[in-house]
């Protein structure tokens, strides 16, 4: 994911690496540290969040004897949003000792507090992820499942759609595991099933993915510090909490032909960014996967 994100945010502070690179690591000193710090636990950046059995009193006091300290004033300047830019493009990186390839294919999508974002993630869902070591053989509901577990000669290990989001922008795709044989193939089956999703949606697949998206957001409240990383997120992100019931709603109002109309906004004759690492000497070019971004129409 490091690789996709230097390809599609090249030239902007998304393209850095989490981690960073190692000399970066080995260099960094106290100073710097006692410098982050200072800059960026701010009052107007910072929440407290809690879950459970916690007075809001006894909260307000704990946050007042630890935090009552800081201030807005800096003594640097203070950090700043720098722009973001999306780049449709490649960064690929061949080794042809390593057993299996990692690759990635992604299209920007909308910021956190889009519309569209509800409707992603259920596009998000539709594709679905699936590892070689489930249960179900061929008995998937999923056809890009159950293409990856019968094709290719078992050279598919998995696969794992995301929608990974960001202030103005978010990337959706897809991280799949393969063989040097199955890469060209099942990026091609995967393409395939982006652009019926940007043409037709079944009801049955639509309720599919539903499910799956409310699952793994109940699933994500697993325990009260999973509760108070949901809320910290949701005051960030939205400046509010959004409740569940709220959420449930929104997504139970997608209708088929909503999800096929958002997933065309941000796929259909889109540029994509690609990122691979190892054997990928099978991995169709950027411009023929370019080229997969549409139909031809008759």
């Amino acid at each position: 994911m490091d690789y996709l994100h230097s390809a599609a945010y090249q030239g902007t502070p998304l393209s850095r690496p989490v981690l960073g690179p190692i000399d970066s690591v080995r260099s960094i000193s106290k100073t710097d540290i006692q410098h982050y710090a200072e800059d960026n636990f701010k009052p107007h950046r910072m929440v407290v969040a809690a879950a459970g059995a916690v007075a809001h009193s006894e909260l307000a006091d704990l946050c007042k004897r630890h935090f009552g300290s800081l201030t807005n004033d800096y003594a640097r300047l203070a950090p700043t949003m720098k722009p973001i830019r999306f780049t449709g493009s490649s960064l690929l990186d061949r080794d042809d000792h390593l057993p299996f390839a990692h690759v990635a294919i992604a299209v920007e999508g909308p910021g956190w507090a889009d519309d569209d974002i509800i409707p992603l993630s259920l596009a998000s869902a539709y594709i679905g992820s699936w590892d070689r070591a489930q249960s179900g053989g061929n008995n998937i509901a999923s056809r890009l499942a159950r293409q990856a577990h019968d094709a290719f000669n078992g050279g598919v290990l998995s696969y794992d759609s995301f929608l990974t989001s960001y202030r103005e922008t978010s990337l959706w795709g897809m991280h799949f595991v393969a063989n040097q044989e199955s890469v060209n193939f099942f990026s091609k089956d995967f393409q395939t099933d982006w652009m019926e999703l940007s043409q037709d949606v079944r009801e049955f697949d639509l309720v599919r993915a539903k499910n799956a998206t409310l699952t793994n957001m109940y699933s994500r409240l697993a325990g009260t510090q999973a509760a108070c990383d949901e809320l910290g997120r949701n005051i960030i992100c939205y400046g509010r909490r959004i409740p569940m019931a709220e959420l449930e709603d929104r997504i139970a109002r997608v209708r088929p032909a909503e999800l096929s109309q958002a997933a065309q906004r941000y796929i259909y004759d889109r540029c994509p960014v690609v990122a691979g690492f190892g054997p990928i000497e099978g991995l169709p070019d950027y411009n023929r996967i370019r080229g997969k971004m549409w139909f031809y129409r008759v």
